[in-house]
C-alpha cells in the first residue's frame, strides 16, 4: 500500500512536470510488431516450462539481476543513505 502510493505520487509528479509536452502517437506498425513479439514470447513460455519451473524463474531472474548489478545497487543505496540526516559516513 505504501509502495503503491509512492509510485502513484511519482507518476503524478512526472505527469505534472512533463504533461505540457505533446508527444506524437505510437506508430501502429511498431505497436503491432511489439504485440506479435510479446505474443510469441508469452505463448511459448510453456515450452520453457518443460525445462525449468516458471515459478523458479520468477524468483531466480530478479535475484540474478540484483547480484549481477550489486555494485550499482550498493552505490545507489549508499547515496540515498548519505543524503538522510542520520549520520552515515560511507
Amino acid at each position: 500500500m505504501i509502495v503503491e502510493s509512492v509510485i502513484n505520487l511519482l507518476v503524478a509528479a512526472v505527469k505534472a512536470l512533463f504533461g505540457w509536452i505533446q508527444l506524437p502517437g505510437f506508430p501502429d506498425g511498431l505497436a503491432s510488431a511489439l504485440t506479435s513479439f510479446f505474443d510469441l514470447i508469452f505463448d511459448n513460455l510453456s515450452m520453457l516450462g518443460l525445462f525449468v519451473n516458471v515459478g523458479t524463474l520468477k524468483i531466480a531472474v530478479p535475484c540474478y539481476l540484483v547480484i549481477s548489478n550489486f555494485d550499482k545497487v550498493y552505490h545507489m543505496l549508499m547515496f540515498v543513505l548519505k543524503k538522510l540526516p542520520i549520520g552515515i559516513k560511507g
